[in-house]
C-alpha cells in the first residue's frame, strides 16, 4: 500500500498502524502484522523521549512533542493518559500497535511517499488504517497493490486531522503531551 502526502499545513502525516482486516462472512475485524516503518515516535521507558525516540512529532526543534506509554508516563510522573504498554488499542475495531521499541510509524512529510506492506497475504473485504497528522491537519493518498499486479486508488485528498485538540473520528484520545 502506497501513500503519499501531496498537501500539509505544515510538516507531517504520521501512520500509526494499518490493522483490522475482516473476512468476508465476519464483521469482525483482526489487526495484521505490517512492515514499512521508518521511525519510532513512541517514548516506552525511561526518562527522555529523546533517548528512546527517533523523531519528535511536532515541530521538530520547536515543540519536540512524542507519544508516550502508560509505562513512561508513570516513570515520569505525568498526568493524563499515555498508550497502552501492550500496544492493543481496543473498541469496535481493535488496533494492534507495532513495537514501540523499534521503528512504529510510517511518518511522511510534505510531498513524500511510503510504502506499508502487509506480512500476510489473503483476501480481505476491507481494511482500515489508523492515521493521524501533525502542524494542522493533512490530506493524503493511498494506492493498493495487489499480488497479481493490478492496484486501485484506496484514498483520494483524504483529509486527516491534527492529533492535538482534535475531538471527531477519534479511535482513542486524552493523552498529554511531553518532551
Amino acid at each position: 500500500m502506497k501513500f503519499t502526502s501531496p498537501i500539509f499545513k505544515l510538516i507531517p502525516v504520521i501512520i500509526i498502524v494499518i490493522s483490522a482486516l475482516g473476512q468476508p462472512a465476519f464483521s469482525q475485524y483482526n489487526p495484521i502484522p505490517v512492515s514499512g516503518f521508518n521511525h519510532d515516535v513512541v517514548a516506552e521507558a525511561g526518562t527522555s523521549s529523546l533517548t528512546t525516540t527517533t523523531i519528535p512529532l511536532d515541530g521538530d526543534n520547536v515543540s519536540n512533542k512524542v507519544i508516550y506509554t502508560e509505562t513512561f508516563k508513570n516513570l515520569n510522573s505525568f498526568g493524563g493518559g499515555g498508550l497502552p504498554d501492550n500496544g492493543l488499542i481496543t473498541g469496535v475495531v481493535n488496533y494492534q500497535l507495532a513495537d514501540y521499541a523499534t521503528n512504529n510509524v510510517l511518518l511522511l512529510q510534505r510531498n513524500q511517499n511510503g510504502d506499508i506492506n502487509l506480512n500476510t497475504t489473503g483476501n480481505y473485504v476491507s481494511i482500515r488504517v489508523l492515521c493521524f497528522s501533525t502542524e494542522g491537519s493533512s490530506l493524503i493518498n493511498a494506492t493498493l497493490f495487489f499480488t497479481d499486479g493490478s492496484q486501485t486508488t484506496a484514498l483520494t485528498n483524504y483529509a486527516v486531522a491534527d492529533w492535538f485538540n482534535n475531538t471527531s473520528n477519534l479511535v482513542v484520545s486524552g493523552f498529554e503531551n511531553h518532551l
